[in-house]
């Protein structure tokens, strides 16, 4: 359905399934033959760093040292650990991706809600790959 976005110029979204989502990372962490390599190499290259984004994560700053952006892409360093993230939000909907181009690693989520909830999800998840547990990610529902 059309919504009061799809007409500003400066504004994009797409409708897509579980399932597009899911080829759409695999398309860009290249285990596809759908995008050659150098393309990816170029979209995924940090173009400027956004010191707002990283003080706007402030409560994940024992964790994303550093943030950039590419072309499409939120880059982030997570511990020494490259991400590249893109998310978006309008009312009663979310997606979000999280990938890990080093080991191949991507997470992929749409719900259908309003609230802070599933953002709190993703670094709760990382936590447990790359840590002894997670932090109290999760204990931010009772903050927002």
């Amino acid at each position: 359905p059309d919504t009061v976005y799809d007409s500003v110029p400066a504004a994009a979204s797409v409708n897509v399934s579980i399932n597009d989502m899911i080829a759409w990372a695999q398309a860009q962490l290249g285990t596809s033959e759908t995008l050659p390599a150098s393309v990816l190499e170029r979209v995924h290259a940090p173009q400027g760093e956004t010191p707002s984004q990283t003080r706007r994560l402030y409560r994940l700053s024992e964790r994303i040292h550093n943030t950039w952006y590419a072309l499409g892409w939120r880059v982030y360093d997570w511990n020494g650990q490259t991400l590249l993230t893109h998310s978006g939000y309008l009312s009663g909907y979310g997606a979000q991706i999280y990938m890990e181009p080093a080991t191949g690693f991507a997470y992929v989520a749409l719900w259908n809600m309003d609230g802070d909830a599933p953002w709190w999800i993703f670094p709760t998840l990382m936590d447990l790959r790359m840590v002894d547990g997670p932090a109290d990610w999760l204990d931010q529902l009772d903050e927002d």
